[in-house]
């Protein structure tokens, strides 16, 4: 989708925001948004992301039509092996697009072995740990759990018998619930910074509450 300025106008317009409020809240320049605003400076994918979740965090989305709705809640599902594999490259690409803080709890990563396969995992991790401004924080459920990704993750410990059974994952403004069940894996996404911003409260407190572990660096 193409983002254009009449968009940018419009939300701006409906949610009563200036443009400095708007570069205040998102870190870009009051100067970049006015010339994205009245078109002397092309929308690349690098302003649209950021502007998109800005917008979607108010509650409005661009539609590809060249307007703006309300922002709902969207699903994606995933299922199986090989969407395994697609679920995982979503988290490289929005966070890639649109680094932030990623947080999971209870996720087991030796679940993720057999169905992805080493290479790609070791892979991905090396893609994930090159990206700049990101980090991860993790809840796992044992002390002696893997620790994949040390590069850029910090782990901590809460006990949980039902260890990678269900975990979530948030990245970005997606909010996913991973099952796994026997050899079936299921991911189910939701796509709402609002669903992200209260789990994001609910394991700050877990975080708060979770034993500090060092996770080693090979």
């Amino acid at each position: 989708m193409t983002l254009t300025p009449a968009q940018i106008r419009g939300c701006l317009g409906y949610l009563n925001i200036s443009m400095e409020d708007m570069a205040k809240e998102t870190g870009m320049s009051r100067t970049l948004i006015h010339n994205l605003v009245s078109g002397k400076t092309a929308i690349r994918d690098k302003h649209s992301a950021p502007i998109e979740t800005y917008f979607n965090a108010k509650g409005y989305r661009f539609t590809d039509n060249g307007g703006i709705e309300p922002a709902g809640i969207t699903v994606k599902t995933y299922r199986g092996r090989t969407e395994l594999r697609k679920f995982v490259d979503d988290i490289y690409e929005t966070l890639k697009q649109t680094p932030s803080e990623i947080l999971t709890y209870n996720v087991n990563e030796a679940l993720f072995d057999e169905p992805l396969g080493d290479d790609f995992v070791t892979a991905h991790i090396a893609r994930m740990a090159a990206l700049k401004n990101i980090k991860c924080r993790a809840i796992i459920a044992k002390k002696n759990s893997p620790k994949k990704a040390p590069q850029y993750a910090e782990y901590r410990y809460l006990k949980n018998e039902n260890e990678g059974d269900n975990a979530f994952y948030a990245y970005g403004d997606r909010f996913a619930v991973i099952t796994f069940n026997g050899r079936h894996v299921e991911v189910v996404v939701l796509h709402s910074a609002a669903v992200v911003a209260l789990n994001t409260d609910l394991f700050d407190a877990a975080w708060d509450n979770a034993e500090k572990i060092e996770a080693r660096h090979d």
